[in-house]
């Protein structure tokens, strides 16, 4: 059987699963993931925008607030 066709008979949660289960081992193996050249320009486009005063940061605590505020809304409509 081909990872392509285990892959195609999953769940998106045995998906999902799989997939932690793959970073986690990258993790411990101290594999090194580079990062795709896109995400330097995303990361420049928004550190700009931050110095023009067109972005403003966020503490994590209030970000996933938000989140979670937005998750909940979601649930109620």
């Amino acid at each position: 059987m081909t990872f392509e066709t285990l892959l195609s008979e999953m769940s998106t949660d045995q998906k999902l699963h799989a997939m932690d289960l793959i970073w986690s081992d990258l993790l411990r193996s101290g594999a090194v993931v580079p990062a795709p050249e896109w995400h330097s320009k995303v990361l420049n486009d928004r550190l700009q925008k931050v110095k023009d005063g067109e972005l403003q940061f966020e503490d994590l605590d209030t970000a996933a607030q938000d989140l979670r505020n937005e998750m909940r809304e979601g649930k109620d409509s």
